[in-house]
């Protein structure tokens, strides 16, 4: 494939998937684009984004050729959601809240391959050995091992997701709010404003049929409030003691003494980033200070 400005489909599915840059992490991104070119490809199904949704934008924003690949072996948009998934869960840089979604994702998407595999002259058990088991059960199992997770924890981010996408569809502001971080809820108060939103759409559509000329009062979720750049921080502020405590466990548990020449250099690289990190959010911070 040559380097080029190719135009590309993107399928909101796919791209709500893709856990979201901040906003620090999408201009660094689009200055190493812009001086260095794009140096990865593009990954496609059917001419439609599954990996790259950001270099698309940026590359298309500021007149960037870029290179693209098909990704082989994927014939359903449930196949492409597996592969976006499983790219994705192998990140190093992704939320445990993201995580459990993509999981989840992953689970829901396979079940509906693997349906339509058994439509095609396979049954609906998965054979194990010499256990035969349900195709539910051997997904959750597969899955749950790959993810070191138990098998009632991928059920109940499958729950969560279903619950997530159909949020997008009812209230898809507040689905971003949520998503990018800016606004914290529990699963149980999502599933619970996802089921009301979807129900009051669903009584606004029949009193539009029935066209009975009543005037039903419109459900209000929680007001989303305006974007303050002080959620952003005032996370990351909350996150780092669980980092710390982390650290001290370790510290206090373990001998170093005893890892392996890998693992103690795979430590320290992370280590070394997150010092420089910590140290230009400090430096940002002083300057922030004397200016004010």
């Amino acid at each position: 494939m040559e380097k080029k400005l190719y135009t590309l489909e993107i399928k909101e599915k796919f791209k709500n998937l893709i856990p979201p840059l901040t906003s620090l992490e999408y201009e660094q991104l689009e200055e190493n684009i812009i001086k260095n070119g794009c140096r990865e490809p593009i990954c496609i199904w059917n001419e439609t984004i599954i990996d790259g949704h950001n270099r698309y934008e940026i590359c298309h924003k500021n007149e960037i050729p870029f290179f693209i690949q098909e990704v082989p072996d994927i014939g359903t948009d449930e196949e492409a959601v597996v592969w976006i998934c499983a790219n994705q869960l192998g990140r190093r840089n992704l939320s445990e809240e993201s995580r459990k979604m993509l999981i989840g994702e992953r689970y829901n998407a396979e079940l509906i391959v693997n349906a339509k595999k058994n439509n095609h002259g396979h049954n609906q058990y998965s054979v194990n050995k010499e256990i035969r088991k349900p195709a539910s059960h051997a997904t959750a199992e597969k899955i749950a091992k790959e993810y070191n997770i138990s098998e009632a924890s991928v059920r109940r981010y499958a729950q969560y997701s279903k619950v997530m996408n159909t949020m997008s569809e009812t209230n898809p502001e507040l689905f971003k709010q949520i998503k990018d971080g800016y606004l914290k809820f529990t699963r149980e108060e999502i599933s619970k404003m996802a089921f009301e939103q979807k129900t009051q759409n669903n009584n606004n559509s029949r009193h539009k049929r029935s066209n009975a000329g009543r005037h039903k009062k419109k459900f209000q979720i929680k007001e989303v409030p305006e974007y303050s750049p002080n959620v952003e921080f005032d996370s990351l502020a909350h996150t780092i003691p669980s980092w710390q405590r982390s650290i001290d466990r370790v510290l206090s548990n373990k001998d170093i003494t005893n890892i392996s020449y890998e693992v103690k250099t795979h430590l320290k690289t992370e280590l070394e980033k997150i010092k420089f990190s910590i140290e230009t959010m400090l430096c940002a911070l002083e300057e922030k200070d004397e200016r004010i």
